[in-house]
């Protein structure tokens, strides 16, 4: 339950990171946009402003945390599967 939860912190730590950072380099039309694109729009328009501003290490952190949000979300699901597994056999 716990990975599960951390892979949502990460999530929101990701999304917010990306609002200010379209924010900060294309403005408030763009993070407009990229909210109104069904709310997890604004990952990939940050992704976009730092690939035309040529900022890599904001690319790498948003790419790091993509990981680890859906890297752990899996590894928390495969977890309780396991779990069920063992829970059926014993």
């Amino acid at each position: 339950m716990g990975f599960l939860i951390s892979s949502f912190v990460f999530g929101v730590i990701l999304w917010i990171l990306s609002l200010l950072y379209t924010l900060d380099t294309w403005g408030a039309v763009a993070a407009i946009i990229g909210i109104f694109l069904m709310g997890v729009g604004i990952v990939p328009v940050a992704l976009l402003a730092a690939l035309f501003h040529a900022d890599w290490s904001s690319i790498g952190s948003l790419a790091i945390l993509i990981v680890a949000t859906f890297g752990v979300r899996m590894l928390s699901l495969w977890l309780a599967a396991k779990a069920d597994r063992e829970r059926q056999i014993a």
